[in-house]
């Protein structure tokens, strides 16, 4: 948005409302502005109910979860998809090598579904190029993700940095170096 003031995803999406009814040709920016609010807010809607059903682990809390989070992790694969394509794109060596090298060994480990591992392979890769790992390759390792969920999430990750095209993905995330 080019204004200074913030306006709620229900204003935008009356701005856009009302263009449409007047005839007019809403900017395709606009609907970007919009869906994007909206993933902001479910993300932090599953961050606030995650918290809830860590004290209230009962059956109304699961479903309303498991719904959400299903949507979010199509969301993030997509994100860990980019991350992992521009973490290959990357000028910086050290970072891309080493994933290269570990790449199919943490492929592996995420197959056989041993997240403590995978995690620690990835940290240390991190590490070793004196990296913060991002928030979104995180976010994966959270028991709240079913097994399946973790490797189809990750595979997204591992199969951006080591695909051999230069197949474009449809936009850069907002935030490359989002740490955690």
């Amino acid at each position: 948005m080019n204004t200074t003031e913030t306006k709620t995803t229900e204003e935008m999406l009356q701005q856009i409302k009302e263009k449409l009814s007047k005839g007019e040709k809403p900017e395709l920016n606009e609907f970007k502005e919009v869906y994007k609010e909206l993933n902001k807010q479910l993300k932090e809607l599953q961050e606030l109910l995650e918290w809830a059903w860590n004290q209230n682990r009962n059956n109304e809390f699961t479903r309303l979860l498991n719904q959400i989070k299903g949507y979010n992790v199509s969301e993030l694969m997509d994100k860990l998809r980019n991350k992992g394509y521009y973490t290959r794109k990357d000028t910086r060596k050290e970072l891309k090598e080493s994933f290269e090298r570990m790449g199919y060994r943490l492929m592996e480990q995420v197959r056989a579904g041993k997240r403590e591992e995978a995690y620690y392979t990835i940290a240390r890769i991190y590490i070793a190029a004196n990296q913060n790992i991002p928030r979104e390759v995180v976010e994966p390792f959270k028991p709240i993700y079913s097994d399946s969920e973790f490797k189809v999430m990750l595979f997204a990750f591992i199969s951006g940095i080591l695909g051999s095209g230069d197949e474009e993905i449809e936009s850069k995330p907002e935030n490359n170096n989002d740490e955690n």
